[in-house]
């Protein structure tokens, strides 16, 4: 089999798509599509910056390595996919402008894109070609790319994601799940907005050796107690809860891990508050493995109801202690984590856990902990690889009409057996 996936730019940050062709390209050749965007650029120095960047890729060479060979049967199989990681095969820079609100732009793109994608594909063998789409406004690739089956990654809801043109992507959304032929979604919030018969629950995975093996402290790592937590500070998450949290535990530090695009100048003029920048995801779990506790501070939102964190199931692998904003997919684990409805005390909850911690043993401590981290186990980034794979197959062998989709909960993960 093989893929064109249309996603972000890979390398920029571990997002779930890119967790997944990890392991899904040590198998099959991957052409990848880096980041056709979700909103028409500003006038801002970020947006010039991004621009610019854009521009020099789309002038370099796409990169190339080895291709892939594989023979078709009438009958698909799902075949184990291989723990080793990879990168896709083929890497491209879109020939495109972000301008989704005018024809002309999407018609533009559509040709090119297109071209680019069937270029790539020229000197590969014949073998079943999956369009996988991680973006709304990649939806008039369907039907462009000789693909045998068009795939709907949705990991998140776009129509309340910050920063993103609402009205324009949630029309190119709806013309997306009525094109495809498969919807994958990362929490049964999304899946629910989908039709059922074609909509398949995919949740996100988990680095599980990465982050539950111990580690040693980074260098420079606080010697104060602790509370943290990374991922971009943003417009969902609670700005003024964290400069509360700072404000009531002057003796911890509040250490702060990735990009910021929000106003933070309040939080970070706070002498306990320590901010560091976004770093290479193989080096998180040595920070979150030594916080006291890890925070997942969120604001009760639209958005946040319907996510699923990949940073969720990282805190979960550590072992360390959560207090986390209550939100649906987090409800899985509250035999572990301490969820903080919209009524409640943020602050208060907090110092009910720092109060507990403090009275249990270290092997009572260690217990916790790998109960804790036992709970996503299972949940490795190369099953949910497997998963995937099985999702798009039996899709693929029940649009050839040889053999039937098994009827499946999309509320519920199928269940395969990994060999």
């Amino acid at each position: 089999m093989k893929w064109t996936v249309f996603g972000e730019d890979w390398g920029s940050h571990p997002s779930s798509t890119q967790h997944l062709f990890r392991y899904l390209s040590a198998k099959e050749h991957v052409v990848w599509m880096n980041s056709i965007g979700l909103r028409q650029p500003k006038l801002s120095a970020h947006d010039l910056k991004r621009l610019y960047e854009k521009g020099k890729k789309m002038m370099a060479r796409n990169t190339s390595t080895h291709s892939s060979s594989g023979t078709e049967s009438p009958l698909l199989q799902s075949v184990p996919v291989q723990v080793a990681e990879s990168t896709p095969q083929t890497i491209l820079s879109p020939k495109a402008v972000p301008l989704y609100g005018l024809k002309l732009a999407r018609k533009a793109n559509q040709y090119w894109l297109s071209k680019q994608v069937q270029n790539a594909h020229a000197s590969l063998p014949k073998s079943p070609h999956a369009l996988w789409l991680s973006l709304p406004s990649a939806v008039d690739m369907i039907g462009q790319c000789n693909e045998e089956i068009s795939v709907y990654y949705c990991g998140d809801d776009f129509r309340a994601l910050a920063g993103v043109d609402h009205n324009v992507i949630g029309k190119m959304e709806d013309e997306l799940v009525e094109k495809c032929d498969l919807i994958l979604t990362a929490s049964e919030a999304l899946a629910e907005r989908f039709p059922a018969h074609k909509t398949r629950l995919l949740e996100h995975g988990v680095d599980y050796h990465q982050f539950s093996q111990r580690r040693a402290a980074p260098e420079g790592f606080p010697q104060t107690k602790t509370l943290g937590f990374y991922g971009q500070l943003a417009d969902w998450v609670d700005i003024d809860l964290l400069e509360a949290i700072a404000d009531h535990y002057p003796d911890w530090t509040i250490m702060l891990i990735g990009a910021i695009h929000t106003d933070t100048k309040t939080l970070l003029n706070k002498p306990n508050v320590k901010v560091l920048p976004a770093m290479p995801h193989s080096q998180l779990a040595a920070y979150v493995q030594h916080w006291d506790i890890a925070l997942l501070p969120f604001k009760h939102c639209q958005q946040i109801q319907h996510c699923n964190p990949l940073k969720l199931r990282e805190y979960l692998a550590s072992g360390t202690p959560i207090v986390c904003t209550d939100f649906k997919a987090a409800r899985t684990y509250d035999s572990v984590i301490t969820l903080v409805r919209e009524d409640d005390d943020f602050i208060k909850k907090l110092s009910e856990v720092i109060s507990t911690q403090e009275t249990l043993s270290k092997a009572a401590k260690q217990e916790r902990r790998i109960t804790q981290s036992n709970l996503v186990k299972r949940d490795d980034w190369s099953r949910k690889a497997e998963l995937a794979h099985h999702y798009v197959l039996a899709a693929l062998n029940e649009k050839r009409g040889v053999s039937k989709l098994m009827p499946n909960d999309r509320r519920k993960e199928a269940f395969i057996e990994l060999r």
